[in-house]
């Protein structure tokens, strides 16, 4: 489930609530905030409509909040809703709702998300202005030092203005290249897809409910932040901002990274296949095209092999 029909359900609920004690659901706001809490012990989503809504209905927040937890709550696609002082929710998704997402991405492709209707301008050759010494530095200037990719990448990361342009990390093969660590996180799954090749795993032969069985927080990690791209490439189109594509592109590398360096993504030895195993090889498939259709937004190569 997206956060955007997470927002619908949270909508949804609120027309239900005021409408049941007779009070204008035009009260409700035109555009329905749910973001992910700092803390994930605060569960999955969190939103504060609640505290929008209560003071137009003459309601304490605590109390609509508590109405539309109990509303909520019987939706299957969600496991918990908490309200929080001073009216804000926290949601928690039931597992087969939220690795849904797995299944989406890996049915739709390039589609998942809206991307392959999407075209960010940027100008061509793109300019920034060197924060260091003030001079405007064009992509094309840039890639005769480090490379197309690594140029383009490293211009269009940063919002339009200035930006700090560090030749120096843009050759290098660290993960403190942001480049780098975007592109080799694509290749080192394009490296588990062809493992999972060899050793006959059929990613076809999951489902939503097998995928929901890996619980760990890795895991679950990676899962909330596919599930919030259709949010991010329709914002970055709407707003002409192809920056937060790179930065979303970063910290889905960095959650991947931390996924494979603790996860036994393929069977070891002569040990054979198993649901876990096929689970783990379908969440790498999906995050890899998410990587894939935010690179190819970008401009920027996806590389199978580094």
């Amino acid at each position: 489930m997206t956060p955007a029909m997470l927002a619908d359900l949270v909508r949804s609920a609120g027309a239900e609530v005021l409408t049941e004690r007779g009070l204008d659901t035009a009260a409700l706001p035109a555009e329905i905030i749910v973001r992910r809490p700092r803390n994930p012990r605060h569960g999955d989503y969190a939103t504060g409509m609640a505290l929008q809504v209560a003071p137009r209905v003459g309601l304490a927040p605590l109390e609509l909040a508590g109405a539309l937890a109990d509303r909520l709550a019987r939706e299957p696609a969600l496991d918990t809703v908490e309200v929080a002082t001073p009216g804000f929710l926290n949601l928690r998704l039931a597992p087969a709702a939220g690795y849904g997402v797995v299944a989406d991405i890996l049915e739709q492709g390039t589609r998942y998300g809206g991307a392959d209707r999407v075209e960010l301008t940027a100008g061509d050759p793109l300019t920034r202005v060197n924060e260091v010494t003030g001079a405007p530095v064009t992509e094309q200037d840039l890639a005769a030092l480090v490379g197309q990719d690594e140029a383009r990448y490293a211009l269009l990361r940063c919002p339009p203005g200035s930006v700090h342009i560090d030749e120096d990390l843009l050759r290098t093969q660290r993960p403190n290249n942001p480049c780098y660590l975007v592109r080799y996180a694509h290749a080192r799954l394009a490296s588990v897809s062809r493992g999972a090749q060899r050793l006959a795993i059929d990613p076809a032969l999951g489902t939503a409910a097998s995928d929901a069985k890996l619980t760990d927080d890795h895991t679950a990690e990676l899962v909330r932040i596919l599930a919030e791209w259709p949010e991010v490439c329709e914002t970055a189109a709407n707003r002409s901002e192809p920056h937060r594509i790179a930065r979303y592109l970063e910290d889905l590398a960095r959650a991947c990274h931390a996924f494979a360096d603790t996860c036994q993504l393929l069977p070891k030895g002569d040990e054979p296949s198993s649901e876990g195993h096929t689970a783990r090889v379908r969440l790498c498939l999906a995050v890899k095209q998410v990587m894939a259709n935010g690179l190819r937004l970008l401009g920027v190569s996806a590389p199978e092999w580094m």
